[in-house]
């Protein structure tokens, strides 16, 4: 298992570096990503359970920043929907 996790962690690793043009949010989330996969793997593969809740922490870390900045993505872009102004009435149904 530690093997499998180690490998994860290197693709993690390339996506950190990968993300540099996306900004510094994203390149964080990424880097959290592969301490985390790393920290696990290592936990995993010397048997200390230390490292493994050490890895378990920054990856629950890593996934909330990771919701929050997709959340901020998603409540930033306009709907496709118009608002319409209280004056104007709704049209009406055939």
């Amino acid at each position: 298992m530690g093997v499998f996790l180690l490998l994860w962690a290197l693709l993690a690793l390339t996506l950190t570096l990968a993300a540099s043009g996306g900004g510094l949010f994203g390149q964080g989330v990424y880097g959290l990503l592969f301490v985390a996969l790393l920290l696990l793997g290592i936990g995993a593969l010397a048997g200390n359970d230390g490292l493994g809740k050490a890895g378990g922490w920054v990856a629950a870390v890593a996934g909330l920043l990771a919701w929050y900045g997709a959340t901020a993505a998603v409540a930033s872009r306009p709907t496709a929907l118009r608002r319409r102004a209280s004056d104007e009435s709704a049209p009406a149904a055939s």
